[in-house]
């Protein structure tokens, strides 16, 4: 039996992943992916 649909907000935010397909990685430089991983952080620090 599948599980009910989520609700969706106007400019939610519903899921982050550390990867991609197949374990693949979403970055390629690491300056990139801190910058990415700060925003992240500040963007939870600000919706808690």
């Amino acid at each position: 039996m599948p599980r009910i649909p989520r609700g969706e907000t106007a400019g939610g935010i519903y899921h982050v992943i550390n990867r991609g397909n197949m374990r693949m990685q979403v970055f390629d430089d690491a300056g990139i992916r801190d910058e990415a991983t700060l925003r992240c952080n500040a963007l939870h620090v600000t919706l808690c």
